[in-house]
């Protein structure tokens, strides 16, 4: 009979005494989020940034003076407020992350995606064979 690996294999660790091995350690380190005024490209202190993995939010800090706030490493998407702007958001790709938050009084009305707009770039439609310069 030879002898061999059973193959049966499991997710679970055991040392050589037949009990289970902890679980690795929690991921460690963080990663820099940088807030801006889109507006102005000035820096947004006091910021609230909301780290979150999955469906869960998984830290919330807030942005130092020069705009700069620390997230979990293993953070997938922030979600960041200030009052008087508006919210930005960003995905978490292992990579520091800027958002720029806007003041909504200098954005432009006419153009704009809320129920304020009063104008729209109408739909472009070219018959067959045309070209969009009239040709």
């Amino acid at each position: 009979m030879a002898a061999g690996c059973s193959g049966g294999g499991s997710a679970e660790t055991t040392t050589t005494t037949g009990v289970p091995a902890p679980p690795p350690p929690p991921e460690q380190g963080t990663l820099a989020v940088r807030v801006e005024d889109g507006d102005r490209g000035t820096p947004v202190a006091g910021a609230r940034v909301a780290a979150f993995r999955r469906d869960a939010v998984i830290a919330t800090v807030r942005t130092d003076a020069a705009g700069r706030a620390e997230v979990p490493a293993r953070t997938r998407l922030v979600e960041v407020s200030k009052g008087g702007l508006s919210e930005g958001r960003a995905a978490v790709r292992g990579e520091p992350v800027d958002v720029d938050l806007y003041d909504p009084a200098l954005q432009s009305p006419e153009y704009g995606g809320g129920p304020a707009r009063t104008r729209h770039v109408p739909g472009v439609s070219l018959r067959p064979g045309r070209s969009s310069r009239g040709r």
